[in-house]
C-alpha cells in the first residue's frame, strides 16, 4: 500500500502515512483501542507505526470550537469502532439540544 490514496493539507499521503496520520492526531491507541484488531501481523504492524507515543489532538486542532462539538467528534472518532458512539447516541448528542424539537421526533420501528 505505497499508493498515495489521500490527502492532507493539500499534500498528498499513502495508506501506511494515513494510519499514522491518524495516531497523531487521535493519539496513540491503546490496549482496549486496538482490541479488535485480531490479525497478529495488524497488530505487530500498529505497534511498529506508533513506536512514538502521542496524546490526542483534537482540541489543539480545534481551539476555537465549541467543546460539546468536540465531545461528539471525539467520540465519533474513536480507534475501536465497537468503542464508538451509536448514530442513537450521537443524535441525542447535548450538542443538539438546542435545535431539537421534541415534540416532532417519533420512535423508529426496528
Amino acid at each position: 500500500m505505497n499508493g498515495e490514496d489521500g490527502q492532507t493539507d493539500g499534500q498528498k499521503i499513502s495508506s501506511r502515512d494515513q494510519l499514522k496520520y491518524i495516531c497523531r492526531i487521535l493519539g496513540t491507541p491503546n490496549h482496549v483501542d486496538k482490541s479488535f484488531i485480531t490479525d497478529d501481523d495488524g497488530i505487530r504492524y500498529l505497534d511498529m507505526l506508533t513506536k512514538n507515543k502521542h496524546k490526542p489532538k483534537l482540541q489543539a486542532l480545534f481551539k476555537n470550537v465549541n467543546p460539546l462539538a468536540l465531545s461528539l467528534l471525539s467520540e465519533m472518532l474513536q480507534f475501536n469502532p465497537y468503542c464508538r458512539i451509536s448514530a442513537k447516541d450521537a443524535i441525542a448528542h447535548p450538542i443538539f439540544d438546542n435545535i431539537r424539537s421534541k415534540h416532532f421526533e417519533k420512535p423508529c420501528r426496528t
